[in-house]
């Protein structure tokens, strides 16, 4: 089973489960959660650092 991840959108600023996530590491080394609002109305994008 996925984990599932949440985030603040700031379109429809609400937290919400990120739909999609994606995994990156940035370039100070820190891992980050991106992906799209899971609000059928919102097309906002979410971005979450978890470590």
């Amino acid at each position: 089973m996925a984990e599932v991840v949440t985030g603040f959108c700031m379109k429809c600023k609400q937290s919400r489960a990120i739909q999609n996530p994606a995994r990156t590491t940035m370039s100070n080394g820190r891992i980050r959660v991106s992906g799209k609002c899971s609000s059928k109305d919102c097309t906002g994008s979410i971005s979450k650092i978890v470590s």
